[in-house]
């Protein structure tokens, strides 16, 4: 990304609404877990004394974790960039 797509992608960030300036944040996020998820499998999946089972049960609580823990909900990109133009609260 070059100075002028950061300068652009940071003065759309900055026209946002609050509500979705959250949600993009929640999309940020969401990527980031989901990119430590994949992280996380790939490195289990590495060593044959981890069950599936076991990986199942540990996806399944960094999951639990995300969602309940963190409050960090799953946004697709549709959902998250329909910006409204900073219209709406």
């Amino acid at each position: 990304m070059n100075e002028a797509e950061k300068r652009r992608a940071f003065q759309k960030i900055k026209s946002l609404s609050t509500k979705n300036f959250y949600r993009f944040m929640d999309a940020t996020n969401s990527d980031a877990y989901d990119m430590a998820i994949k992280h996380m499998t790939e490195a289990m999946s590495c060593d044959p004394k981890i069950s599936k089972p076991t990986i199942n049960r540990v996806l399944a609580k960094a999951e639990e974790i995300r969602t309940l823990w963190d409050g960090i909900n799953t946004y697709t990109a549709d959902k998250v960039y329909k910006f409204d133009g900073g219209k709406s609260s």
